[in-house]
């Protein structure tokens, strides 16, 4: 049976949780650099901005190679680009 949640999955796109969660991945999987991190249905322009600042600073680390999103709406788009 698949599980399923009792709330919706609550997205954290702050600087400090996207950090702990790129090195986690990095440990998990073992590796130096992550090929592809995507932010799933960012917020809007306000809230995204710490997040694309941190993720900008991890790829010029070299802890990231690429970067991606996935958006619900066509004006999340403009926001994260």
């Amino acid at each position: 049976l698949a599980r399923r949640r009792a709330q919706p999955f609550a997205h954290d796109f702050s600087a400090a949780h996207i950090t702990a969660a790129v090195e986690a991945s990095l440990h998990r999987l073992g590796t130096d650099y992550i090929d592809l991190y995507q932010l799933h249905s960012p917020p809007g322009p306000a809230a995204v901005e710490p997040a694309l600042e941190v993720l900008a600073r991890l790829q010029a680390q070299g802890k990231i190679r690429a970067l991606g999103a996935a958006c619900e709406e066509l004006e999340d788009v403009a926001a994260v680009l």
